[in-house]
């Protein structure tokens, strides 16, 4: 049976209720038991920068590897 739309929403409703305690973009987070080192590919594309800063925020070591786009000139470094 192929799944429709309504069947999509209503399994996406059901799993948003049974996990409360996700965090959002924007939202402040609990760091990380221990900090972590990420690997992120394509950091300076569409989402990697706020994949970047939300990583840096909760005291991850963050490593970024792209195709020699750089949107970081003058700024300060990604690194931590």
């Amino acid at each position: 049976m192929p799944q429709t739309r309504r069947s999509f929403v209503q399994s996406a409703a059901a799993v948003s209720a049974l996990a409360p305690s996700l965090v959002f973009a924007g939202e402040s987070a609990p760091g990380p038991a221990r900090p972590l080192k990420i690997l992120i590919l394509g950091g300076t594309g569409f989402t990697g920068p706020h994949q970047v800063r939300y990583a840096l925020s909760r005291g991850h070591r963050v490593t970024l590897f792209n195709r020699g786009h750089n949107r970081t000139t003058g700024r300060a470094r990604w690194r931590s």
